[in-house]
């Protein structure tokens, strides 16, 4: 019995210690922890959540305003960049009309700022119309934000005691399906460990520590250029559309019932765009099983350009709807028949074809009608007041035809297209009798008001000219983009945004030393910044300059392990003749981001050229799984496939590829290639024509035009072409065999 109570009792007192020393640590570690954490503060170290956009990593957990003693205002990690610096009262003062807007950058009013935006213009008139009352008009825009992003932010603001909501938002769909999804998909015990997790400086810390390199910026008025090429994805599937288009309704009508059920009023707006002076970004050709019906297309579609350039716009309208009774879905097709309308006069032909360019466009960084006419019918139908800018605009449109007047670029608006908002919403509102005692809006306190305030000189503004240059730039008027980077730059030497497009630009027009000067001018701005030196090791390479695009490469991959820098070394090997390190260098890339398809692609192309068709068949249907979307990976599939003698597969792929890229010259000149193989020297000179015409110093289309020639026994047209193919490259010797070949058939000829 006293054997059983001593062991008994020892089991209590190992129990008891084992506790005691769990507690202990516990303390210790909690202690170390709050060490931690107060170390971190000294040094000014932010938390997570002060780092990230709120809405994108921790729900709407974390508001975008912060308490400042007796006044709520935009944290300070999001001001000027996400967010405009806002601030107002904690409490809604007596008698006062508090307004928020939500939208996209749109109604953030990039890129001139708030004092431009209609709610900036909003304040000033309301102030002064209303000096008995006060009046805040709050700008709770966000840059990029679509609607899932803005049902968090409004499910903030209703607790600021709003009066009034302004909806501008529609233009942003289409970016983030991806992480719509991933939004939807959160669990909420997970978003709240998360967000705890997210206060904590340890993990500020160790995100600049990890992941400081892979951070994206976020778009401003500073990188634009980026922000019109910023969709995740090819949309080319009416089907997912019509999903996006379903999301936004659904979460346009929670909006609206959420500020309604806090007894705020809703006002909803449709959203504009530049329908005449923007053409789509991305148009997408049917996937023709018929060769024939493929070239039918081609030809009619190139002839419409040929003859809306020459003016011959009825030619030009029948040539472009036989186009599109092979691709109805082509969006430039729309998109040049709507200038060649309105050239005749046809505006409703006009508009329409410019509205289905829209529409249709694979790439849509605009809004597509559906969003529109989803806005009138949820708006109508929740009792909210609808506005409807669109139509506004169109009124005050030549012919009703929506350009560069009053859209500034793709969708956001110019500053008189803010005022003419600013204006239609304060009728709406007095009209609605939302400001008490006041039945209608007064024109001319608008209009004195709207005179006096202080308007931006666009002369002296480098965001405008560099905005021109993006715009002139994305509608192929390369010349003149280039200017307006330039004026840009003389306006700022240091505006990065400027400095790459304008380096990205010239390298493209194969300016190669005038870019490589911008190029390292760009690097000296942000060193050490990936996306500067990046570029500069491409062009390196290109170039020739093979130790200093390593060196470059390596600086990367020092800083920030990129994979992208791996790729980048990858290349400069394979052109100093060494496959095995190149391949190395591609597998550590795919070793750092196992789903990049580019270096499987890369890998392929290695390996074609090294004779091992089985490893390449290997690494290219890997970057199918990966990316069947991607034009390059078809494009890939074709080189194999006519390294394989396989050409209708490879006829096959490279149409492919045009489909999902219609404008890199290289794919059209390897489809000339294959065709030529074939015979087929009118369809393999319709697509020479293309290549040249996308690119005119594409090295190797002299070469192919010379054999064309040649095929044609038009020798002295054929020793011409491979005069200027040896010209740029004198070490090519295929174009010398080739050269003097033609030469002695001509002195035969003759």
């Amino acid at each position: 019995m006293i054997r059983k109570d001593s062991k008994k009792k020892d089991a209590h007192m190992r129990l008891f210690t084992f506790k005691k020393t769990v507690l202990y640590t516990s303390f210790l570690w909690l202690f170390f922890f709050i060490g931690i954490e107060l170390l971190l503060s000294l040094f000014g170290v932010q938390s997570l959540i002060e780092q990230q956009d709120p809405s994108r990593g921790f729900s709407g957990l974390v508001p975008v305003f912060v308490r400042e003693a007796q006044t709520m205002r935009t944290r300070s990690s999001l001001r000027g960049k996400v967010f405009n610096d806002q601030s107002f009262t904690v409490a809604s003062p007596p008698n006062s009309l508090r307004i928020f807007t939500v939208g996209g950058s749109s109604a953030f009013g990039f890129p001139w700022g708030v004092h431009t935006s209609f709610s900036g213009v909003l304040q000033d008139v309301l102030t002064s119309a209303y000096p008995d009352r006060q009046i805040e008009v709050i700008n709770a825009a966000g840059v990029s934000y679509a609607m899932h992003r803005l049902n968090l932010v409004v499910r903030e603001l209703v607790e600021y005691q709003p009066d009034v909501f302004i909806i501008y938002s529609g233009h942003n769909e289409f970016v983030e399906q991806d992480f719509y999804k991933a939004f939807r998909q959160r669990n909420s015990t997970t978003t709240k460990l998360i967000h705890g997790l997210s206060q904590l400086k340890i993990s500020g810390a160790l995100n600049s520590l990890l992941f400081h390199s892979k951070t994206k910026e976020t778009v401003s008025g500073k990188n634009f250029g980026m922000a019109v090429d910023r969709v995740d994805r090819i949309w080319d599937e009416s089907s997912d559309k019509a999903a996006v288009v379903e999301n936004f309704r659904n979460g346009l009508t929670q909006l609206i019932r959420v500020a309604q059920d806090h007894g705020a009023k809703v006002l909803v707006a449709t959203v504009p765009c530049n329908l005449r002076d923007w053409r789509p970004q991305l148009s997408i050709v049917d996937n023709f099983t018929d060769e024939a019906k493929r070239t039918m297309w081609q030809t009619a579609y190139v002839a419409g350009e040929s003859h809306l350039k020459a003016g011959e716009n009825r030619n030009t309208i029948t040539a472009l709807e036989n186009a599109l009774k092979f691709s109805p879905g082509h969006a430039d097709t729309h998109f040049l028949l709507g200038k060649a309308h309105e050239k005749l006069g046809h505006w409703e032909e006009s508009r329409r074809s410019y509205e289905l360019a829209v529409d249709y466009d694979a790439s849509p960084i605009r809004r597509t009608s559906q969003i529109n006419r989803a806005i009138r019918e949820v708006t109508t139908q929740k009792g909210a007041l609808l506005v409807d800018i669109e139509t506004l605009f169109m009124e005050n449109s030549e012919h009703e035809l929506i350009g560069f007047k009053l859209i500034e670029d793709y969708a956001h608006p110019t500053p008189d297209g803010h005022t003419l908002i600013a204006w239609h919403l304060w009728h709406a509102m007095a009209k609605a009798g939302w400001i008490e005692g006041v039945q209608s809006a007064d024109r001319a306190i608008f209009n004195k008001v709207t005179a006096d305030r202080p308007t931006l000189s666009t002369n002296q503004n480098a965001v405008w000219h560099y905005n021109q240059g993006v715009i002139l730039e994305n509608q192929n008027h390369f010349e003149q983009a280039i200017v307006k980077y330039n004026q840009a730059i003389e306006l700022d030497p240091n505006y990065w945004a400027a400095l790459q497009n304008l380096g990205l630009l010239l390298r493209q027009q194969s300016k190669d030393e005038q870019a490589l000067k911008i190029m390292k001018h760009t690097v000296t701005v942000r060193p050490n910044y990936a996306y500067s030196l990046l570029p500069l090791g491409d062009l390196l390479r290109s170039t020739g300059r093979l130790n200093e695009a390593l060196e470059t490469f390596r600086q990367v991959a020092n800083n920030s392990n990129r994979a992208a820098a791996q790729l980048g070394i990858g290349q400069v090997y394979e052109r100093m003749g060494m496959p095995d390190e190149a391949v190395a260098a591609f597998e550590k890339a795919i070793t750092l981001e196992p789903e990049l398809a580019k270096a499987y692609i890369l890998l392929g192309h290695l390996t074609i050229r090294e004779g091992d068709l089985q490893s390449a068949e290997a690494h290219i249907e890997k970057a199918m799984l990966l990316d069947p979307l991607d034009a390059d990976v078809h494009n890939a599939i074709g080189v194999l496939n006519a390294a394989l003698n396989k050409l209708d597969k490879a006829i096959t792929a490279f149409v492919r590829a045009i489909q999902l890229k219609p404008r890199q010259a290289n794919i059209y000149h390897n489809l000339s290639r294959v065709l030529l193989l074939k015979g087929q020297l009118d369809q393999a000179q319709l697509n020479l024509e293309m290549a040249i015409k996308i690119n005119p110093k594409l090295s190797l289309v002299h070469f192919t035009q010379g054999q064309i020639f040649a095929r044609r026994n038009m020798w002295q047209e054929a020793v011409t072409e491979f005069h200027i193919a040896l010209g740029r490259q004198p070490e090519f010797n295929l174009a010398r065999q080739a050269y003097q070949h033609a030469l002695a058939q001509l002195a035969e000829s003759e």
